[in-house]
């Protein structure tokens, strides 16, 4: 095909390939894309493009590939990817685009991208809107909206001066309202912008306009002089919405210019802290007419928020690996068959995983492909620091930040961080072809990285490190419920770090699992990612080097850190005078045996058998052991542990499982004692229902009071509080009723 361009002033993207000139400080003429593949610019003179020598041809596609490269292509196929509803149709007469209302009064439209995205990351709009010949008895308008209404893609709210989006909700709006309504809803003379929440547009609101004045409503383009133009006068012009998730700040561009900033946390205060939105188009006539278009229609994230879409930039996730490594050197985000679906999320370029990307290019099936994922094998090791010296040297490459689990230093022209470019090989500890950042166990010894990662205070293992950091996540106002304190299968090992599905993750990074949580979207679960609340990798202490050779454990075969052998199950039942014990394990590292403990006051416990272990193995194993005489204890409960112990010698416990061995005496059991970091009550003899659970420092003040659920039988309480009381002795009292239960613990 032949591309014309029309030269008279400076250059002006409209449709396919065609460009067009206006004079310096005049809006653009009326343009329409044409069969012949010439454009009716008059009174601008038409030259083809081989007019030009090479070296303007290449001189302006250098200044444009910027400017557009993050454009998606406008096809047939593109349209089908939107919702259309009431008079809005797919356009005719601009690329890719749609009609929203016709050249008729009374009518009024919506079109809606079917795929939703998410305000947790920043993103830039760029479109092209018509708003019609008629000024003065034109139509009321069109808007841009994000929004999540409860009938989504088909929302379409009341016409004229609301402009299709009437009680839309919840939603976010930029309007372009060409029809003045007075000042009851502070509309402007001028054709206008403004911003409107949840479909309230007779209550716009207060946003900073380009001369940094706060207004309700801005003239969308203005003169040399700053006189409010006419905006209905058959051009297209070009309109970019830009989000900053850092900043929480929205930005509206009109014709080039900055019109409109606006700052709030949307997905907190509208959203309900789902940050999943719709996004397209709205416009009515009211009783007037215009025919009023949105054409040209593209998104592209700004995954690091470093000012360059990810179209434009070469390093996505800001992690210092560059996207053509993280993306197995083919264009993820391009769109190879030119059918609107980009090339990460199409399946006719690679097979889809259960999350909907290409397989090829999401490492861990999260859904997030490497080359926007913060954690690309979900290891809880950021990439920014597998694909280095595993330290975060600020020395080393750029500097790292641990509230983002980025680089921080500027990017440089392509958006790589500076210092990186020249560190092309990136770290592949065991030499087993996969880079670090890829692999699950870096250094290839008998346990994965996850759990060497974060022994923060090198004893040899990871869990009593995690709880303490899922304990500074509610601390610091996470949600509690997403890494509780709760032991369904009473194994010892907190629900969120036990591996259900014995697939040798655990199920806090488990994308599988409900208790995995990336509430940003960014590929680092929340318990570890510094901007969700959580602790990053060695943010807590210096990273872990027990043998203090300068290579972090996860890097080092000499070093295993493993988690205690992990217990599926563990239960003890009484059958008349025996009780039958039974434990799984899904998997084990240098188990020697466990040794079954017995006690009859839940305090003092002695060695019952001991079970021969199976070493180290990723499988399940299951153990059984029957203790055959209870009443030779000559009490009405006893309680069983198992004390799991290592080749080394090393050793620790199971939780305590409680056996009724005779009629019930009402006692209540502290564990362990003295206890470090949380504390569990046993309690028997207890009715379902709520109680009230006290506990008192040595000098009589309340540590803490709160209402608990006991269940009928036995009960057993876990409190996580106790991890971060003053060591001292503490008296704990649960009254229920007129029962009451009391014991003594000490706090180490």
């Amino acid at each position: 095909m032949c591309c014309y361009m029309c030269l008279t002033g400076s250059f002006v993207h409209t449709a396919e390939c065609q460009l067009y000139l206006v004079p310096p400080g005049t809006l653009p003429a009326i343009m329409r894309p044409s069969s012949e593949h010439t454009s009716a610019c008059s009174p601008a003179r038409l030259l083809p493009t081989a007019a030009f020598s090479w070296s303007r041809r290449l001189l302006l596609l250098s200044s444009l590939t910027t400017a557009f490269a993050a454009a998606q292509p406008h096809t047939a196929s593109a349209q089908a990817l939107y919702k259309t509803n009431g008079d809005a149709v797919a356009s005719t007469t601009c690329a890719g685009g749609f009609t929203l209302t016709p050249e008729t009064g009374n009518k009024s439209g919506s079109v809606w991208r079917l795929q939703q995205i998410t305000l947790a990351k920043s993103f830039v709009f760029n479109f092209s809107v018509y708003l019609g010949t008629r000024d003065g008895n034109g139509g009321d308008g069109m808007v841009f909206a994000l929004q999540r209404s409860n009938v989504g893609t088909n929302a379409l709210g009341g016409g004229g001066q609301n402009m299709g989006m009437a009680a839309i909700s919840p939603s976010v709006v930029v309007e372009f309202d060409t029809y003045d309504n007075g000042t009851g809803i502070n509309d402007i003379a001028a054709d206008h912008i403004g911003l409107v929440k949840n479909g309230d547009f007779g209550n716009p609101l207060t946003f900073t306009n380009s001369a940094g004045a706060a207004v309700r409503a801005t003239p969308a383009a203005v003169d040399a002089g700053g006189t409010a133009l006419n905006i209905e006068n058959g051009a297209y012009y070009p309109v970019k919405v830009a989000w900053n998730v850092k900043t929480k700040t929205l930005q509206v561009y009109f014709n080039d210019v900055l019109r409109a900033t606006y700052s709030e946390n949307f997905v907190a205060t509208i959203f309900a802290n789902n940050p999943l939105v719709y996004w397209g188009f709205t416009a009515s006539t009211g009783g007037a007419l215009n025919r009023m278009e949105a054409c040209n229609l593209a998104f592209d994230y700004d995954q690091d928020t470093d000012g360059l879409t990810d179209r434009q930039d070469a390093d996505d996730d800001n992690d210092g690996i560059a996207d053509t490594a993280e993306a197995n050197n083919v264009d993820a985000t391009g769109d190879a068959d030119d059918d609107g679906v980009l090339n990460y999320q199409d399946a006719d370029f690679g097979a889809l995983n259960a999350k909907g990307v290409v397989s090829t290019l999401d490492a861990d099936g999260d859904g997030i492909i490497n080359q926007f994922d913060l954690d690309a094998d979900a290891d809880g090791i950021p990439d920014v620091v597998e694909g280095t010296d595993g330290r975060m040297s600020s020395g080393f490459r750029a500097v790292y930040s641990a509230a983002d689990a980025q680089y921080t230093q500027a990017v440089d022209a392509v958006g790589r961080p500076q210092n990186t470019a020249a560190y092309t090989t990136l770290p592949d500890t065991d030499g087993d072809g996969k880079p670090d950042y890829l692999d699950t166990n870096a250094d290839n010894d008998a346990v994965p990285d996850w759990m060497e990662a974060f022994d923060d205070n090198n004893s040899g293992y990871s869990s009593d490190d995690l709880v303490v950091r899922a304990a500074a996540f509610v601390t610091a106002g996470g949600n509690s419920t997403y890494y509780p304190a709760t032991d369904a299968n009473t194994n010892g090992t907190r629900d969120w770090l036990d591996d259900a599905n014995a697939n040798g993750i655990p199920n806090f990074l488990d994308i599988t699992s409900p208790f995995y949580r990336d509430t940003d979207g960014d590929g680092l679960v929340d318990l570890l990612d510094a901007s969700s609340l959580g602790k990053g990798y060695a943010d807590v202490t210096s990273y872990p080097d027990r043998n203090g050779n300068s290579v972090p454990d996860y890097r080092d075969a000499a070093v295993v850190t493993p988690l205690p052998v992990e217990l599926v199950s563990f239960t003890a039942r009484a059958a008349g005078q025996q009780a039958h014990l039974v434990w799984a394990t899904a998997s084990e590292v240098n188990n020697a045996y466990f040794v079954v403990e017995i006690s009859t006051d839940g305090q003092t416990f002695t060695a019952l058998a001991e079970i021969i272990g199976n070493g180290t193995t990723t499988q399940r194993h299951e153990y059984r052991y029957t203790d055959a005489n209870l009443a030779r204890y000559a009490v009405a409960v006893v309680y069983y542990r198992l004390r799991q112990v290592d080749t080394n010698g090393a050793a620790q416990f199971s939780a305590v499982q409680a056996v009724v061995a005779g009629s019930l005496r009402s006692t209540m059991v502290a564990l362990p004692t003295p206890f470090t970091t949380e504390l569990t009550l046993y309690l028997p003899q207890t009715s379902a229902g709520t109680a009230t659970l006290e506990v008192l420092d040595a000098t009589g003040r309340p540590q803490l009071v709160q209402a608990v659920m006991l269940q009928a039988g036995t009960s057993t309480l876990v409190v996580p509080q106790a991890a971060t009381w003053p060591a001292g002795l503490y008296f704990v009292r649960i009254t229920q009723g007129h029962q009451q239960y009391s014991v003594k613990a000490i706090r180490q």
